[in-house]
């Protein structure tokens, strides 16, 4: 879901688009999408899922009160079965950096639902 007002959300290249398409994601529309989070947004989400650290520190800097501080994780947080720490930037490892994020993600969303469905 894109907040109300925001048109600088968009789908991230072609290329993630086929490997989701190669991975079983044929309807793949939100799996990557880039986006400059900014203060105004918190109120709209319940949380704010990060990919890595510094998407962690440049949220967190947007809430100086930390009012906000509860909803913002990192999507590893989720992960069940891969011990890591981030998701890493898939561009970097040609093809099997873009399975292995597809890996990560996997596991992490199936822990993310487990929470959801125990809360």
């Amino acid at each position: 879901m894109i907040p109300p007002g925001r048109t600088d959300i968009t789908l991230e290249s072609q290329l993630i688009q086929e490997c989701g398409s190669i991975l079983r994601y044929e309807d793949m529309i939100y799996l990557a999408v880039p986006v400059d989070f900014i203060q105004s947004d918190f109120p709209y989400y319940d949380w704010i899922l990060v990919m890595d650290d510094r998407n962690y520190q440049d949220v967190m800097g947007l809430d100086s009160s930390r009012e906000y501080a509860s909803k913002i994780r990192r999507m590893t947080d989720f992960c069940q079965l891969m011990k890591v720490n981030e998701v890493p930037d898939p561009y970097y490892g040609g093809d099997a950096g873009f399975e292995l994020v597809i890996d990560i993600l996997e596991d992490a969303c199936a822990g993310l639902m487990e929470r959801l469905k125990a809360e």
